[in-house]
């Protein structure tokens, strides 16, 4: 009966120290309650002995590391800037992703306010972006290419409208590759109103991790080898003051775009695609270690039990 108690009140342990978890999603709370199901169903009413204790230790131990490694994480979209997710921008471009010929290169940076992504708490792990056609891009037309591009995520020091015209000084030290290689585009303008569905979507093949309290966040995009495509108009926004803002660079031939380019205050309107990265508090992860410290010694000792 000592070990029942001990045992419950350590399984109890993980259990509370689970619960305060930031961003803990309704499946991960469900999975909590399960928790102490399993606790009952293998201890409730019944001698304790080695086999029961092995098993309570399993289910504890593993349930726990997948609910404070992340459980199941849940994707949520943001529009920056925020003020534009059901309103049109003011201005429109085809650059970087049309208007660069075959053969030809640009380069093109564009910041995004910390602030904007205040919504969604913690770190985020970023898996896709998205843009949307503007509304002076032709109704019922459409568009679908293929460019040869490396697309690059940091967190950056640089504000919007404080861009500086050398790319590499606006770089963070994560900077990260998320995409290289042939990029697949398309967007439609049929049956769209106004403003349209994000529907130029970017799946990043390596997602980047971003703590909106690091620093502002930095897309940095080179078109290696552009498209025939003339001309597709993206939905964009033109505001000192605002959000956003770019920098970007002359097209030239070849495959290596220019270091430098030219700053304004015009941004593209972006959707990310991102899933919430779980923060335990200090106090959570040292109640949680005492608890898993506990099951631990507990499991070593039942292996000299009969």
């Amino acid at each position: 009966m000592k070990a029942y108690r001990f045992v419950t009140l350590i399984a109890t342990l993980v259990v509370t120290a689970i619960n305060p978890v930031k961003k803990v999603s309704g499946l991960r709370a469900v999975l909590v309650v399960f928790l102490g199901t399993v606790v009952n169903s293998i201890l409730g009413g019944k001698p304790m002995n080695a086999q029961r204790l092995r098993r309570l230790g399993t289910a504890v131990l593993g349930l726990a590391t997948f609910l404070v490694g992340g459980g199941v994480a849940e994707a949520v979209s943001i529009v920056v800037p925020n003020a534009l997710t059901t309103v049109e921008g003011n201005a429109s471009q085809a650059r970087p992703f049309t208007n660069v010929n075959v053969g030809q290169s640009i380069r093109y940076q564009q910041v995004y306010m910390a602030s904007e992504f205040a919504s969604l708490g913690g770190p985020l792990s970023i898996t896709q972006i998205a843009f949307r056609p503007d509304a002076n891009q032709a109704q019922n037309t459409s568009f679908g290419t293929t460019i040869n591009a490396q697309i690059n995520f940091s967190t950056t020091s640089a504000a919007p409208d404080g861009l500086s015209t050398t790319f590499a000084n606006n770089v963070g030290s994560d900077d990260t590759i998320v995409h290289s290689g042939a990029l697949a585009l398309g967007g439609s303008t049929f049956g769209e109103p106004v403003p349209r569905s994000f529907n130029t979507v970017i799946s990043l093949q390596s997602p980047f991790l971003y703590n909106a309290s690091a620093g502002n966040l930095l897309l940095d995009i080179r078109i290696l080898s552009g498209t025939s495509i003339f001309s597709w108009l993206l939905d964009a926004e033109n505001s000192s003051g605002d959000s956003i803002s770019r920098v970007i660079s002359s097209v030239v031939s070849g495959s290596t775009p220019p270091s430098f380019g030219t700053a304004d205050s015009q941004g593209l309107v972006t959707q990310f695609t991102a899933t919430a990265v779980p923060v335990p508090e200090p106090g959570t992860l040292l109640l949680l270690g005492s608890g898993l410290a506990g099951l631990g010694a507990w499991r070593r000792k039942v292996r000299r039990m009969p």
